[in-house]
Protein backbone atom coordinates (compact mmCIF):
# COMPACT_ATOMS: atom_id res chain seq x y z
CA UNK A 1 0.00 0.00 0.00
CA UNK A 2 1.49 3.28 -0.93
CA UNK A 3 1.46 6.33 1.24
CA UNK A 4 1.93 9.64 -0.36
CA UNK A 5 2.55 12.39 2.40
CA UNK A 6 4.30 15.97 2.59
CA UNK A 7 7.05 14.84 4.90
CA UNK A 8 9.18 18.02 3.65
CA UNK A 9 6.68 21.17 2.38
CA UNK A 10 4.85 23.85 5.10
CA UNK A 11 4.95 22.71 8.72
CA UNK A 12 1.10 22.48 8.51
CA UNK A 13 1.16 19.48 6.43
CA UNK A 14 3.97 18.08 8.25
CA UNK A 15 2.16 17.83 11.12
CA UNK A 16 -0.74 15.81 9.13
CA UNK A 17 1.76 13.97 7.26
CA UNK A 18 2.94 12.80 11.03
CA UNK A 19 -1.01 11.95 12.20
CA UNK A 20 -1.36 10.25 8.81
CA UNK A 21 1.52 8.16 8.53
CA UNK A 22 0.61 7.01 12.36
CA UNK A 23 -2.89 6.17 11.41
CA UNK A 24 -1.58 3.95 8.54
CA UNK A 25 1.12 1.93 10.56
CA UNK A 26 -1.44 1.08 12.66
CA UNK A 27 -3.74 -0.36 10.39
CA UNK A 28 -0.84 -1.88 8.48
CA UNK A 29 0.19 -4.08 12.00
CA UNK A 30 -3.45 -5.04 12.49
CA UNK A 31 -3.79 -6.36 9.18
CA UNK A 32 -0.72 -8.22 9.39
CA UNK A 33 -0.13 -11.34 10.21
CA UNK A 34 0.81 -15.25 9.91
CA UNK A 35 -0.72 -15.49 6.54
CA UNK A 36 -0.45 -11.59 5.46
CA UNK A 37 2.75 -9.17 5.74
CA UNK A 38 0.94 -5.31 4.72
CA UNK A 39 3.95 -3.26 3.53
CA UNK A 40 3.86 0.63 3.60
CA UNK A 41 5.94 2.07 0.78
CA UNK A 42 5.82 5.72 1.79
CA UNK A 43 6.74 8.55 -0.43
CA UNK A 44 7.21 12.15 -0.04
CA UNK A 45 5.24 15.00 -2.59
CA UNK A 46 6.70 17.90 -0.90
CA UNK A 47 3.95 19.43 -0.85
CA UNK A 48 3.59 19.73 -4.41
CA UNK A 49 1.28 19.03 -6.90
CA UNK A 50 4.41 18.11 -9.08
CA UNK A 51 5.62 16.28 -5.69
CA UNK A 52 2.59 14.20 -5.75
CA UNK A 53 1.65 13.43 -9.38
CA UNK A 54 5.80 11.68 -9.53
CA UNK A 55 5.43 10.27 -6.20
CA UNK A 56 1.96 8.64 -7.31
CA UNK A 57 4.03 7.60 -10.57
CA UNK A 58 6.68 6.08 -8.99
CA UNK A 59 4.80 3.91 -6.77
CA UNK A 60 2.74 2.48 -9.44
CA UNK A 61 6.10 1.46 -11.03
CA UNK A 62 6.76 -0.10 -7.62
CA UNK A 63 3.59 -2.46 -8.75
CA UNK A 64 1.53 -0.33 -5.85
CA UNK A 65 -2.10 -0.41 -6.98
CA UNK A 66 -3.45 1.25 -3.72
CA UNK A 67 -2.24 4.51 -2.58
CA UNK A 68 -3.40 6.23 0.63
CA UNK A 69 -2.84 10.67 0.01
CA UNK A 70 -1.78 12.93 -1.14
CA UNK A 71 -3.33 15.36 1.65
CA UNK A 72 -4.51 18.63 -0.48
CA UNK A 73 -6.66 19.19 -3.43
CA UNK A 74 -4.49 20.08 -5.64
CA UNK A 75 -2.18 17.35 -5.15
CA UNK A 76 -4.69 14.92 -5.61
CA UNK A 77 -6.17 16.28 -8.81
CA UNK A 78 -2.60 16.50 -9.81
CA UNK A 79 -2.25 12.49 -8.86
CA UNK A 80 -5.26 11.37 -10.26
CA UNK A 81 -4.66 12.97 -13.48
CA UNK A 82 -1.07 11.73 -14.15
CA UNK A 83 -1.17 8.09 -12.66
CA UNK A 84 -0.61 4.98 -15.37
CA UNK A 85 -3.62 3.36 -14.82
CA UNK A 86 -6.91 4.22 -13.64
CA UNK A 87 -7.19 0.98 -11.62
CA UNK A 88 -4.59 2.46 -9.72
CA UNK A 89 -7.07 3.56 -6.26
CA UNK A 90 -6.25 6.61 -4.36
CA UNK A 91 -7.65 7.40 -1.34
CA UNK A 92 -7.27 11.10 -0.25
CA UNK A 93 -8.01 11.20 4.18
CA UNK A 94 -7.96 14.99 4.22
CA UNK A 95 -8.75 16.67 0.55
CA UNK A 96 -11.61 18.68 0.94
CA UNK A 97 -12.77 18.63 -2.59
CA UNK A 98 -14.61 16.02 -4.81
CA UNK A 99 -13.80 14.11 -7.27
CA UNK A 100 -14.87 12.98 -10.14
CA UNK A 101 -12.09 11.11 -11.84
CA UNK A 102 -12.33 6.89 -11.67
CA UNK A 103 -11.89 5.12 -8.25
CA UNK A 104 -10.61 8.50 -6.59
CA UNK A 105 -12.11 10.04 -3.47
CA UNK A 106 -11.35 12.42 -1.00
CA UNK A 107 -12.84 11.68 3.01
CA UNK A 108 -12.95 15.18 3.59
CA UNK A 109 -15.16 16.61 1.71
CA UNK A 110 -18.17 19.08 3.01
CA UNK A 111 -21.38 17.94 4.57
CA UNK A 112 -23.72 19.04 2.28
CA UNK A 113 -25.83 16.76 3.35
CA UNK A 114 -26.53 18.25 6.65
CA UNK A 115 -26.53 21.73 5.12
CA UNK A 116 -29.76 20.59 2.78
CA UNK A 117 -31.41 18.88 6.05
CA UNK A 118 -31.28 22.18 7.65
CA UNK A 119 -32.46 23.80 4.63
CA UNK A 120 -35.37 21.63 5.24
CA UNK A 121 -35.83 22.37 8.91
CA UNK A 122 -35.60 26.10 7.62
CA UNK A 123 -38.92 25.98 5.37
CA UNK A 124 -40.58 26.65 8.86
CA UNK A 125 -39.69 30.11 8.49
CA UNK A 126 -40.60 32.69 6.04
CA UNK A 127 -37.66 34.77 5.95
CA UNK A 128 -34.49 33.13 6.67
CA UNK A 129 -30.19 34.36 6.27
CA UNK A 130 -27.81 32.76 4.89
CA UNK A 131 -24.07 33.65 6.20
CA UNK A 132 -21.09 32.42 5.12
CA UNK A 133 -17.51 32.96 4.51
CA UNK A 134 -17.00 32.75 0.39
CA UNK A 135 -14.61 29.82 0.45
CA UNK A 136 -15.53 26.52 -1.62
CA UNK A 137 -16.50 24.37 1.50
CA UNK A 138 -18.35 26.57 3.30
CA UNK A 139 -19.75 27.97 -0.53
CA UNK A 140 -20.90 24.30 -1.12
CA UNK A 141 -22.91 24.19 2.40
CA UNK A 142 -24.66 27.65 2.25
CA UNK A 143 -25.79 26.77 -1.79
CA UNK A 144 -27.16 23.03 -0.62
CA UNK A 145 -29.08 25.34 2.14
CA UNK A 146 -30.21 27.72 -0.09
CA UNK A 147 -31.57 24.83 -2.43
CA UNK A 148 -33.40 23.10 -0.71
CA UNK A 149 -34.69 25.77 1.09
CA UNK A 150 -35.77 27.37 -1.43
CA UNK A 151 -37.24 24.70 -4.03
CA UNK A 152 -40.62 25.65 -5.47
CA UNK A 153 -40.06 28.91 -5.09
CA UNK A 154 -40.78 28.63 -0.77
CA UNK A 155 -40.06 31.72 1.27
CA UNK A 156 -37.44 34.92 1.55
CA UNK A 157 -33.55 33.91 1.30
CA UNK A 158 -30.87 36.36 1.99
CA UNK A 159 -27.45 35.72 0.90
CA UNK A 160 -24.95 37.63 3.10
CA UNK A 161 -21.27 35.91 2.15
CA UNK A 162 -18.16 37.92 2.97
CA UNK A 163 -14.68 37.55 1.96
CA UNK A 164 -12.98 34.36 3.77
CA UNK A 165 -10.25 36.88 5.42
CA UNK A 166 -12.55 39.22 6.66
CA UNK A 167 -12.91 39.75 10.38
CA UNK A 168 -15.94 42.43 10.54
CA UNK A 169 -19.30 41.26 9.05
CA UNK A 170 -21.10 44.38 10.17
CA UNK A 171 -22.23 44.99 6.27
CA UNK A 172 -23.49 41.73 6.08
CA UNK A 173 -25.57 41.70 9.79
CA UNK A 174 -27.17 44.85 8.87
CA UNK A 175 -28.86 43.03 5.45
CA UNK A 176 -30.14 40.74 8.10
CA UNK A 177 -31.19 42.68 10.75
CA UNK A 178 -32.95 45.32 7.74
CA UNK A 179 -34.62 41.64 6.05
CA UNK A 180 -36.13 40.81 9.42
CA UNK A 181 -34.66 37.25 9.24
CA UNK A 182 -36.43 34.78 11.52
CA UNK A 183 -33.51 31.94 11.66
CA UNK A 184 -29.75 32.46 10.58
CA UNK A 185 -27.77 29.43 8.62
CA UNK A 186 -24.25 29.56 9.51
CA UNK A 187 -21.47 27.26 8.02
CA UNK A 188 -18.45 28.44 9.32
CA UNK A 189 -14.83 27.37 10.56
CA UNK A 190 -13.71 27.45 14.36
CA UNK A 191 -12.22 30.50 13.85
CA UNK A 192 -15.07 32.54 12.12
CA UNK A 193 -17.06 30.99 14.84
CA UNK A 194 -15.21 32.99 17.30
CA UNK A 195 -15.20 35.66 15.22
CA UNK A 196 -18.33 36.14 14.33
CA UNK A 197 -21.08 34.69 16.66
CA UNK A 198 -20.48 38.38 19.18
CA UNK A 199 -21.18 40.25 16.48
CA UNK A 200 -24.23 38.37 15.43
CA UNK A 201 -25.48 38.96 19.06
CA UNK A 202 -23.98 42.55 19.13
CA UNK A 203 -26.12 43.82 15.83
CA UNK A 204 -29.55 42.49 17.50
CA UNK A 205 -29.71 39.32 15.73
CA UNK A 206 -29.62 36.66 18.84
CA UNK A 207 -33.25 36.80 18.85
CA UNK A 208 -33.12 34.50 15.35
CA UNK A 209 -33.18 30.59 15.27
CA UNK A 210 -29.71 30.07 14.67
CA UNK A 211 -28.64 26.90 12.17
CA UNK A 212 -25.03 25.66 12.35
CA UNK A 213 -22.76 23.27 10.67
CA UNK A 214 -20.49 20.37 12.62
CA UNK A 215 -17.82 23.55 13.92
CA UNK A 216 -20.68 24.33 16.52
CA UNK A 217 -19.59 21.08 17.95
CA UNK A 218 -16.14 21.84 18.40
CA UNK A 219 -14.06 22.99 21.10
CA UNK A 220 -13.77 26.50 20.02
CA UNK A 221 -17.49 27.18 21.13
CA UNK A 222 -16.07 26.61 24.86
CA UNK A 223 -15.53 30.55 24.62
CA UNK A 224 -18.53 31.27 23.08
CA UNK A 225 -21.15 32.67 25.73
CA UNK A 226 -24.04 29.98 26.57
CA UNK A 227 -26.55 32.33 25.71
CA UNK A 228 -25.94 32.70 22.31
CA UNK A 229 -26.05 28.37 21.67
CA UNK A 230 -28.83 28.24 23.45
CA UNK A 231 -31.76 26.76 20.76
CA UNK A 232 -29.15 25.90 17.76
CA UNK A 233 -30.28 23.47 15.52
CA UNK A 234 -26.78 21.47 14.50
CA UNK A 235 -26.13 19.22 11.67
CA UNK A 236 -23.46 17.05 11.94
CA UNK A 237 -21.98 14.19 10.66
CA UNK A 238 -19.83 13.27 13.21
CA UNK A 239 -21.16 13.31 16.91
CA UNK A 240 -18.64 14.24 18.99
Amino acid sequence: IGVVVSTTGSAVLQQYAEMVLDGARLAAEQQSGARRNVELVVRDDGGTAAGAAAAVRELEQAGVRVIVGPLVDEALTAAARDRGSEATLIISPTAVAASAARNVYALNVPDTRGAAALGEYARRYARVGVLYARSPDMTAQARAFMDAYSRGGHGNVRDAGFAPAATNVSAQLNQLRQARVEAIFFPASERHLQLVLPQVDYFGLGGAQLLGNEAWLSDAMRSIPARLMEGAVVATPLWR
